[in-house]
């Protein structure tokens, strides 16, 4: 088993609240600000299942993966904190427990500081041959989405990434 593990932090001219309202409690609303996100919505039963979270999961159609579900499994207010795990119809069978974590803390003055870590297994030799694949088209894809809510948080606009993948 081969192990993936990307971690990412950029800092952003915005409050820590600011960014956690675009990333936690808007959670569903991914498509309307990360370009390589064609389109989201809410999984059932979240709000109603447990009233801390905005919701269950969320639906996305990413380009290159298809039809994602993203089942929520850390929400955490107070520390800005969240974590999703990940399904696809085009993630390749020998990847497994696809984790995301999001987390957003205050820096220097008006700057934030957010980190996201996603982490996989890849299993059997494909899994071995792959990985590197892999680790790259999830780190390119994290780089751009830190970009794009880096534009979106410090402008309200979104990324011009966004406008042309719309």
């Amino acid at each position: 088993m081969t192990s993936i593990d990307i971690e990412q932090t950029a800092e952003i001219n915005a409050s820590a609240e600011d960014l956690w309202r675009i990333l936690g409690e808007e959670f569903t609303e991914v498509g309307r600000w990360a370009s390589a996100i064609d389109s989201s919505a809410a999984l059932p039963g979240g709000a109603e299942a447990d009233p801390d979270r905005p919701a269950a999961g969320r639906t996305c159609h990413i380009g290159g993966f298809g039809d994602t579900e993203e089942r929520l499994v850390l929400f955490d207010r107070r520390n800005h904190r969240l974590a999703y795990t990940a399904t696809a119809s085009r993630i390749p069978s020998f990847v497994h427990d696809l984790r995301n974590e999001w987390n957003v803390a205050p820096a220097d003055g008006t700057m934030s500081r957010v980190t996201a870590h996603i982490t996989a297994q890849a299993t059997g030799v494909l899994g071995a041959l792959m990985a590197p694949f892999l680790r790259r088209k999830l780190g390119s894809t994290l780089r751009l989405s830190l970009e794009d809510l880096r534009i979106y948080a410090e402008s309200g606009q979104v990324s011009e990434a966004r406008r042309e993948s719309a």
